[in-house]
């Protein structure tokens, strides 16, 4: 059994990274002796990473492996491409074959890939969403897709585990969704926004709600103390930050929020406060460390806030997670890592996976938008949180459980599907 995972972004992006490795994990779980391969758009980061071969995802093949080439070249690798693939497609359907030759290099690999294919699972994530209604994104999303349609063109079934689904911003860009959707054989959306979403598309794919795999790696932390240097008897404080506004004032603003209730939570909790290094894809204009920076230059008690820039595995990070009292989480995933050790947290909305994952938790009170923060309203998240720390912890005992239940079951749909297929 061959099975290929696609739209995989980076193992800088820990969240993403999770993601991937609770997939494998549940794959080998069902499967008997899977042969996976991992496609991916960080083709040059991500190879010792997973403990299996990875291979280029179109993402990585049209855009990403020309964006530090002249404009010229940006344009036309993705265009040749594009036209190429289709052609190749068009002509396999007419003829049951087609051309490789017109191909290039890197697109016969990403066919031949396919075609030794038994299974094709989309990685879990929220990248079937659009910020906006741009060219540059509505593109995205056209690669995106393709990597589903091409899949699909090739006889082979798809499966998109564990998805945030929209919004879309344009009609062209639900158009492509939609198109991509229709092809596919089972779609799993993670939280009830997405659900809720992809009714109002009026689909005939079957659907299957689930959980986010990250709730699976509860108990593989594995905590360095030398990594973070924690004070006895002080307030273990978990955050992490992300760059997402429109305008550098609307960031400031965020920044400064974030600062304010640094210097609060050591001044009036005595805390000590750890920034964790979430997504750290700087090759791809993708660094929270930048900034967490910025956040510390605006901190007046910088003795009690630690930066952690090190590239950590995920594992680490989780284990560091667990070892907070309270965390406060922009990364939703840095979230579930605090979560799965039973940490509560209080969490910062910039996608409505954030507020449906918590909400499955009965935890949507410490949920807070990010255009909504200031450092006003988020102090008072982390009041409630400090004052009712073991209420929280209480629920996520109960809750927890039954979400870890609805992620395990969707391999396990998967594998029914494809077994009633074949």
């Amino acid at each position: 059994m061959r099975i290929l995972i696609s739209n995989v972004y980076s193992y800088k992006n820990k969240g993403d990274a999770a993601i991937v490795i609770s997939l494998l994990n549940e794959i080998k779980r069902v499967f008997d002796r899977p042969d996976i391969m991992i496609q991916t758009i960080d083709i040059k980061n991500d190879g010792d990473k997973y403990g299996a071969p990875i291979t280029g995802s179109l993402m990585w093949i049209l855009l990403s492996s020309v964006r530090d080439r002249n404009p010229f070249v940006r344009v036309l690798v993705p265009l040749r491409g594009l036209v190429a693939l289709h052609t190749f497609l068009g002509l396999r359907k007419l003829f049951a074959r087609g051309p490789k030759w017109i191909l290039g290099a890197q697109l016969r690999e990403f066919v031949t890939e396919y075609e030794k294919t038994d299974i094709v699972i989309g990685c879990g994530g929220g990248y079937l969403r659009m910020p906006n209604s741009s060219i540059r994104e509505t593109i995205l999303l056209y690669v995106t897709c393709l990597n589903f349609l091409a899949a699909k063109s090739l006889g082979k079934p798809v499966y998109l585990y564990s998805q945030s689904i929209g919004p879309m911003r344009s009609g062209i860009q639900t158009w492509i969704l939609k198109r991509a959707l229709k092809k596919v054989d089972l779609i799993e959306p993670r939280e009830d926004v997405s659900v809720r979403y992809l009714e109002s598309l009026n689909l005939d794919t079957p659907t299957v709600a689930t959980a986010d795999p990250a709730l699976l790696l509860g108990g593989h932390g594995k905590f360095n103390p030398a990594t973070a240097g924690l004070k006895p008897g002080k307030l273990h404080v978990g955050i992490t930050v992300r760059k997402w506004f429109n305008t550098r004032a609307e960031l400031e603003a965020y920044e400064q929020a974030i600062a304010s209730n640094i210097d609060y939570l050591i001044q009036k909790h005595d805390a000590q406060i750890f920034y964790i290094p979430q997504v750290i894809a700087e090759n791809f204009g993708d660094d929270d460390r930048i900034i967490a920076r910025e956040v510390r230059e605006l901190v007046k008690n910088k003795e009690d806030f630690v930066i952690i820039d090190k590239d950590l595995k995920v594992e680490e990070i989780i284990g560091l997670c667990g070892k907070m009292e309270i965390f406060i989480g922009t990364r939703m995933h840095s979230n579930i890592f605090a979560l799965i050790s039973h940490v509560p947290v209080v969490a910062i909305e910039y996608e409505h996976k954030t507020r449906g994952i918590m909400r499955g938790l009965k935890l949507e009170e410490l949920t807070i938008d990010i255009r909504d923060v200031t450092a006003e309203s988020l102090q008072e998240r982390i009041e409630l949180l400090i004052q009712n720390r073991e209420h929280y912890k209480k629920l996520l005992v109960t809750n927890l459980p039954s979400q870890i239940k609805e992620s395990r079951r969707a391999i396990e749909v998967i594998k029914e599907r494809y077994a009633e297929k074949v």
